[in-house]
């Protein structure tokens, strides 16, 4: 059977958990393939928020079995514990998920780098969850991955590397000793015995299933935080976008045959980076409060702006999605005249391609299309009844983008959508 995939459009945090809740019926098997802890997905089920970080939010459904892929970053401590806040609200996880043996681990040491160099610097604004060192770690060669958690000789040796390794870096850049060898290595053992029944090759499983089950892909974070092709160094520190799925879940490209791309109605962002269509003034605030802009995983508020259709169009062309779900339009219900980015300005000269240099992205000046405001009622169930404003909003971004909006967002509840 083909794979379904569910990739963001912009700097994450645009809708990608309620739109995965909402194709219940399109898929049995849920597979995230990037990121870690950094990474949280809100699914509201009759006004209650549930949050899932490093397991696959599609899991929200009892019927459906999810994968943790071998590109994911594993903090056994925090899974653990995520795994008993979601069995206290009967979702029995345990027995439904299953971890790739090939995942890379977050160790504390990670967690400590993450602080410190956040602390020094500032430059990034990350979570601190010790995805970018751990990443560097798994680049570097010197990651523990779960199978090396099998066999006690396995686990002494790659232990000694990364620990002397990230040892240097503690002492030497940051003059910090590293935390305590023997109750990591004993941690690790301990919470491996807890998860071991649950860790398996998942690449042999997806195929051994594909023929029978329908699968789908969940991307984490968003296409502008890809580590290649977002707004480097302001970005996440693994491959977020489509291409990303197919190298880490060892699925040839040419059989994820459906991509929804999830692009929200208004831009946001977290932590530090370039974002042309931020907004400076009040209506910054009220996107915020209105939208619930804030950290799933961190509670940080999200800075907010306008629409960016130049960023959105640069991530529909490196994604190819069959098709886009537009979220959050509720949000800009009530707004008098609303803004959308089409072009931006760089020292007099028009681009519609966004630039590759920070000296570049910093110099943008974003050009607007303005559109009549709208008021949206939650309760509306066909495209045809939506304001006259608003459907002409969706269908100049959908002939901008050039690919089809075939599913909008219009409040939290997973009822609240209408296909068309």
């Amino acid at each position: 059977m083909p794979f379904l995939m569910i990739v963001g459009l912009g700097w994450g945090d645009e809708g990608k958990g309620k739109i995965i809740s909402a194709l219940k019926d399109e898929f049995d098997i849920v597979a995230r393939f990037q990121g870690g802890s950094n990474a949280g997905h809100t699914v509201y089920i009759e006004n209650k928020k549930i949050v899932f970080r490093q397991i696959p939010s599609g899991l929200i459904h009892k019927d459906k079995t999810g994968i943790l892929g071998p590109y994911e970053l594993i903090d056994l401590e925090l899974l653990i514990k995520e795994i008993e806040e979601l069995e206290n609200m009967d979702l029995k996880i345990t027995e439904r998920i299953y971890i790739d043996e090939r995942c890379p681990l977050v160790l504390p040491y990670h967690k400590f780098i993450d602080e410190l160099e956040e602390e020094k610097s500032g430059k990034i604004g990350t979570t601190k969850r010790g995805i970018g060192p751990a990443y560097s770690d798994f680049i570097a060669r010197k990651s523990i991955r779960i199978c090396d958690l099998k066999d006690e000789r396995d686990l002494n040796e790659r232990f000694r590397d990364s620990f002397e390794w990230n040892s240097v870096i503690l002492g030497g850049k940051y003059g910090q000793v590293p935390p305590d060898r023997k109750i990591i290595v004993k941690n690790l053992k301990e919470n491996f015995e807890k998860i071991k029944e649950r860790v398996i090759d998942t690449i042999k499983f997806i195929h051994e299933n594909e023929k029978n089950k329908r699968i789908l892909i969940e991307g984490a974070q968003g296409t502008l935080l890809d580590v290649l092709l977002g707004t480097y160094p302001y970005t996440t520190s693994s491959f977020t976008i489509a291409g990303g799925a197919s190298a880490a879940l060892g699925i040839p490209p040419y059989k994820i045959n459906r991509i929804i791309g999830v692009l929200k109605a208004y831009a946001t962002r977290v932590g530090k980076g370039p974002f042309p269509t931020e907004c400076k003034d009040e209506m910054s605030e009220f996107l915020r409060e209105k939208g619930e802009e804030y950290g799933a995983v961190t509670s940080r508020p999200r800075r907010c702006g306008w629409l960016d259709l130049v960023v959105s169009k640069y991530a529909c062309l490196i994604n190819g999605p069959t098709e886009i779900a537009l979220t959050k339009i509720d949000v800009l219900s009530g707004i008098n005249e609303i803004k959308i980015c089409v072009e931006y300005e760089i020292e007099g000269e028009r681009i519609k391609f966004p630039p590759v240099s920070m000296s570049d992205w910093f110099k943008i000046k974003p050009v607007y299309k303005l559109f009549e405001g709208f008021e949206i009622k939650s309760e509306v169930k066909n495209y045809e009844d939506l304001p006259k404003n608003l459907k002409k909003i969706i269908e100049f971004i959908e002939e901008y983008l050039e690919i089809p909006i075939k599913i909008i967002s219009i409040g939290k509840e997973k009822s609240q959508i209408i296909y068309r």
